[in-house]
């Protein structure tokens, strides 16, 4: 992998306001990153209480890192989810060194139907 002193020896025959951020990109891109599709399963369906659903909103994901370090899955606990909640793409239980690439990362990868439980300090509308 390229370092910052090379990158910037890479562009400096451009000069400051030629530097191409395709270049940049080059020089730190690293041979032994990968890109994978991964599969995304669900755990644990049987056991959710009756009428409740798991919508998963991507059965597959692109996935950034060390050949040796990306999964051929991601296992999702649906249990894990609270009801009316979500668990966004950030959220995903990967490697540390390995990142899902392609969707913004707050969105959902599977949401749970039901009611979402309320806090001790949310109001409530007076009748």
């Amino acid at each position: 992998m390229a370092s910052d002193r090379q990158a910037a020896r890479l562009t400096s025959d451009l000069g400051p306001r030629r530097t191409s951020p395709a270049l940049l990109f080059a020089a730190r891109w690293s041979p032994e990153r990968v890109i994978r599709e991964v599969a995304v399963r669900l755990r644990g369906l049987d056991q959710l209480p009756a009428g409740r659903q798991v919508e998963l909103h991507y059965s597959r994901l692109q996935v950034e890192g060390p050949e040796g370090s990306i999964p051929r899955a991601v296992e999702i606990d649906a249990e894990s989810i609270h009801p009316g909640g979500s668990l966004r793409i950030d959220q995903t239980p990967l490697p540390d060194d390995c990142e899902v690439i392609g969707i913004w990362f707050a969105n959902p990868l599977a949401t749970v139907s039901g009611e979402a439980e309320q806090g001790p300090f949310q109001t409530h509308s007076a009748q």
